[in-house]
C-alpha cells in the first residue's frame, strides 16, 4: 500500500506542476513514531528550506511534528505536516494532524466480498483480479493551516 501512496503523491505533483525532488522521499522502514522523528531531522539537513511534508502514515507524521518542534519551527507556519490513515489520535496532537481519510470499513467489506465471491464459486479457473476505489478524504486540521497576517 505504500507504494500507492507514494505513485498518489508523485501525481499530484505532477498535476500541481511541483517540482519532484527524489533526495527528499526518505523511506521509514517500519510505521513508527521514532521513524518519523529521525527522518524529519534527515530531511531538514537534506532540504532545510522544505515547507511540507506529506508522511506515509499518521505515526511517522506525529514523530516528524515532535521533531519540527524541538528543532524549533513553527507547524504549520514553517512547515506543513499532513499524514495518511486519519488516526484518532490525530485530531488530538497538538497542533492536531491533518490526514487522509481511508475508509477502512469499506475496504474490509469489500475484501469479504471478493473473498466470499471466490469461495464460493468453487471454480478451479483462475479468478481475475479486480480493482475497486474507495475515496479517500482530505480531513484539514491545524498542522497543515497557513493562516494569512
Amino acid at each position: 500500500m505504500s507504494i500507492d501512496r507514494f505513485i498518489g503523491f508523485k501525481k499530484a505533483l505532477e498535476h500541481y506542476k511541483i517540482p519532484f525532488h527524489k533526495e527528499w522521499c526518505l523511506v521509514c522502514e517500519e510505521d513508527r513514531f521514532e521513524k518519523g522523528f529521525e527522518n524529519a531531522k534527515k530531511l531538514l539537513k537534506i532540504a532545510p528550506e522544505v515547507d511540507g511534508l506529506f508522511s506515509i502514515t499518521d505515526s511517522t507524521a506525529i514523530g516528524a511534528i515532535h521533531y519540527f518542534k524541538k528543532y524549533g519551527l513553527n507547524i504549520p507556519k514553517d512547515i506543513a505536516v499532513i499524514g495518511f490513515s486519519n488516526w484518532k489520535i490525530s485530531a488530538l496532537t497538538s497542533p492536531s494532524l491533518s490526514s487522509i481519510e481511508q475508509n477502512g470499513f469499506i475496504m474490509g467489506k469489500k475484501v469479504i466480498e471478493v473473498f466470499t465471491k471466490i469461495q464460493e464459486s468453487k471454480s478451479e479457473e483462475k479468478e481475475e483480479f479486480t480493482t475497486t476505489l474507495i475515496p479517500v478524504q482530505l480531513c484539514i486540521r491545524e498542522s497543515s493551516l497557513k493562516i494569512k497576517t
